[in-house]
């Protein structure tokens, strides 16, 4: 028997017969294809398989799957949707086998969309329709078309043909808020996976459409998306415009601290087979420094792009807009200078687009790289290029939560604001509607692909899954030995992943402009069972616990070898929290503490160098906090805290009077600050060795948290 099943096509004398695709018998007659016509709750995933009468050449039916994006084949055409947004679909092909050429696999270039649940269907956006045109596919003839002795091409086809099918829900579609609107949760238990809590309420996410179009009701679960004032009042105006969804797609957010929903309606964004065993996570650089959708050759490789979105025309100028926020410098008049000015720049972590996200659109922005829902607001609405056209307020600005809906005050009626937060994180600044040349665009300040590379550890599988924190999809798998913990570096250009059974500190290069990019650059070894793992924020000291043999390993961050080993009041040290070196703030010491969370609920405080001659600090385990933290979980620094602190999960809530410990099995989160000590720099001298309490530091419990 064969090893390869092989297909071979002849003929006596000269080819004159036409490749044909196959049918199906009579008499229905439809293109036979897998899936079949009529086939239902097919994975929306899928490739497709076409049958041909005999051999065929290849370039004629599509694009090979080389680099870069496929092109819609003149000979094959996939679509979905609607009569009024049909949405034409990319693919590559493959003959079956290197053997067969009579059959042919065609993988699109992005997902259909899927049916949606069954109480929230998409409509016409399940049906996927397959179109055989006539004259453009060949076999493998070689004909001499114009008699000049020269062969010029194959038999071509002479029949059409049609062919439908149906998907099911499939994994679901998901398009979710990005940072700062967002909290990424893992989870665990019978269905673990990745969800995201929405701390904006007001984007067009994958959802529920469901809404009372009366605005007299509001159920729970129903779409918040067209309470979004300027959906409301203005979404026509817009560019691009806004209007409520009609498909869970596009359906939007249920409101603020929600969980955003897939299209098919699941709280669990990213889970099996995507991810098995979520574990830390991390934010690296934003997408849009690697994913736009400017022109080629440095956005959109699939023909268009947009050449208002290209980096020149990107500038970030910040000002303080308020506590804990940096805005535009339009947001005050007359400006102030700014603070910075950022050109050619990825997106901010401090800025969310409007609204956010955005929706999922159908054409996609780009096939290649694949950019699936619309651009932010356009700034063609703050500053109209056309003077005649009034500029539109973002009306979720901060302001009166009552409005003035009957004009009042100023004579023209406003709606409520304030409705998202006291502090704006969010203008009309998306790149200019598309223009013949590059004069005619306007600087704006954020694009597609919002969100940010999410760096998430999956132990089971060994590996740091790198995933869209906007789509959830799976950009990168980096295998590591047995990934437990990770730290960034400041810069965001390395990760450090603690490897507790192979007592290993992994480093990645996370730098989308490097060369080595999601590559291991590094490996260094460690203590026995590394665990918590913390990178200083001046970018001096990597932290790892080596939880099994009671000692912390000090990796300096610019040789990324281990410097120091300390052990001093280390017991079974599994999680670890660093604070900034106290040069301008604090207490003045110009030094860093870190605090180690040891099993028996003990923290022990470490305090960084310089520890030589004209030194002023120990670098080392210089004492521990008196408080018992039972059953510790976790610790994080308090960045709000100058003088230094930490919060802590525990359990028993910490009595704020007397420090002593409460109830077990009672979940907590405390607090822990330094609370008093002397403030400027300490020499290591004669005089410092008389100064009590390690370094004349009080530390206590502020605040403990519980039920």
């Amino acid at each position: 028997s064969l090893a390869s099943k092989a297909v071979a096509c002849s003929t006596v004398g000269p080819d004159v017969i036409n490749p044909e695709v196959t049918f199906t018998p009579a008499p229905f007659s439809f293109v036979d294809t897998f899936p079949a016509n009529g086939d239902l709750d097919v994975d929306p995933a899928t490739d497709i398989r076409i049958k041909f009468t005999e051999s065929i050449q290849p370039v004629t039916l599509g694009d090979l799957p080389t680099y870069g994006a496929p092109s819609l084949s003149p000979a094959v055409s996939l679509q979905f949707g609607p009569v009024t947004r049909r949405v034409d679909v990319p693919f590559t092909i493959m003959p079956a086998s290197p053997y067969n050429f009579t059959e042919y696999v065609l993988q699109p270039a992005f997902h259909f969309p899927g049916q949606g649940p069954e109480d929230n269907s998409c409509g016409a956006f399940d049906v996927v329709d397959i179109s055989i045109n006539v004259d453009q596919f060949q076999d493998l003839a070689q004909i001499d078309v114009d008699g000049d002795g020269v062969t010029d091409r194959g038999n071509a086809n002479s029949l059409s043909g049609l062919a439908s099918f149906r998907t099911g829900e499939g994994p679901g579609l998901v398009n979710t808020p990005v940072t700062p609107d967002a909290i990424y949760a893992g989870r665990q238990g019978g269905q673990p996976g990745l969800s995201v809590v929405d701390l904006n309420g007001f984007g067009q996410s994958t959802g529920n459409p469901v809404y009372d179009d009366s605005f007299n009701s509001f159920e729970r679960g129903n779409s918040n998306f067209p309470n979004n004032p300027n959906v409301k009042l203005q979404g026509s105006l817009l560019k691009p415009a806004l209007v409520p969804g009609e498909c869970t797609v596009d359906g939007g957010s249920a409101g603020v601290f929600t969980l955003t929903l897939d299209s098919n309606l699941n709280d669990v964004l990213a889970r099996a087979p995507l991810i098995t065993s979520p574990g830390d996570m991390m934010l690296g650089h934003a997408l849009d420094s690697s994913f736009n959708n400017a022109p080629a050759p440095y956005g959109c490789q699939s023909g268009g792009g947009n050449l208002c979105a290209g980096d020149g025309l990107k500038l970030v100028s910040v000002i303080l807009g308020g506590p804990n926020t940096i805005t535009p410098p339009r947001v005050i008049q007359p400006p102030p200078a700014p603070l910075n000015n950022i050109n050619g720049g990825e997106n901010i972590v401090s800025w969310a687009p409007h609204p956010n996200p955005p929706s999922i659109s159908f054409p996609p922005l780009c096939v290649w790289p694949f950019l699936g829902t619309e651009e932010p607001t356009s700034i063609d609405v703050t500053f109209p290029p056309d003077p005649t056209v009034p500029a539109l307020n973002n009306w979720l600005s901060p302001g009166d939560p009552f409005g003035d809906p009957n004009g009042e005050l100023v004579g023209i009626p406003t709606p409520p604001q304030g409705l998202l937060t006291s502090e704006q994180n969010a203008w009309f600044d998306g790149p200019p509607l598309p223009q013949l040349v590059i004069a005619g665009c306007q600087q704006y300040k954020i694009r597609q692909q919002v969100g940010n590379f999410l760096y998430l550890l999956d132990r089971n599988r060994s590996e740091v899954v790198v995933l869209n924190s906007n789509r959830m999809t799976v950009i990168d798998r980096i295998i590591v030995p047995d990934p437990t913990e990770l730290a960034m570096s400041p810069n965001i250009d390395l990760l450090a992943v603690s490897n507790q059974s192979v007592d290993l500190v992994s480093f990645i290069d996370i730098d989308p402009t490097s060369a080595t990019f999601h590559t291991i650059v590094k490996q260094t070894v460690v203590g026995d069972g590394p665990r918590g793992i913390a990178w200083e924020s001046g970018n001096e000291d990597i932290i790892v616990c080596n939880e099994s043999e009671g000692s912390a390993s000090i990796i300096s961050a610019f040789s990324l070898e281990v410097r120091k080993v300390v052990n001093s009041n280390l017991s079974e040290p599994f999680a670890v929290a660093i604070t900034p070196r106290q040069s301008a703030f604090g207490f003045f010491r110009n030094v860093y503490f870190a605090y180690f969370l040891n099993r028996d609920g003990r923290v022990a405080i470490f305090e960084s160098g310089p520890n030589e001659v004209n030194g002023w600090g120990y670098d080392d385990v210089i004492g521990t906090a008196p408080q018992t933290f039972q059953s510790p979980k976790a610790i994080q620094p308090d960045h709000t805290f100058l003088q230094g602190g930490v919060w802590i999960c525990h359990e028993g809530p910490i009595n704020v009077q007397d420090q002593s410990s409460g109830s077990p099995n009672v979940p907590a989160l405390s607090n822990l600050i330094i609370n008093s000590g002397i403030s400027g720099i300490l020499p290591l001298n004669v005089q410092s060795l008389t100064i009590p309490n390690f370094r004349d530091m009080d530390l206590s419990v502020r605040v403990s948290l519980g039920p």
